[in-house]
């Protein structure tokens, strides 16, 4: 590997990580306002399956919510705690 590609994949590993930060202080603050309770309730609803609590859970979620929507980092927690009540439907808070 050159010099070049050994830079460019160290910016890419940057890249990832910011990212990987970026969706698990998304995924506290959502657990935050939706008063996500600690456990495994969202695994089945939200997650893949293979995660092992409700912020795992969001975290993928959340994950894919960003690829699909586009939205500016601004206006991410906004759309996503809607996005979430739309997506629990008739779930209330002291369910999750």
């Amino acid at each position: 590997m050159n010099t070049q590609q050994l830079e460019r994949q160290f910016q890419q590993q940057e890249v990832d990580r910011l990212v990987k930060r970026r969706i698990r202080n998304l995924a506290e603050s959502l657990a935050h306002l939706a008063e996500v309770s600690e456990g495994r309730q969202l695994v089945a609803l939200i997650g893949k399956g293979d995660e092992f609590s409700n912020i795992e859970a969001l975290q993928t979620w959340i994950a894919l919510e960003l690829k699909n929507c586009g939205l500016r980092e601004e206006n991410e927690l906004d759309y996503l705690y809607a996005r979430l009540f739309m997506v629990l439907g008739d779930y209330t808070p002291s369910m999750l």
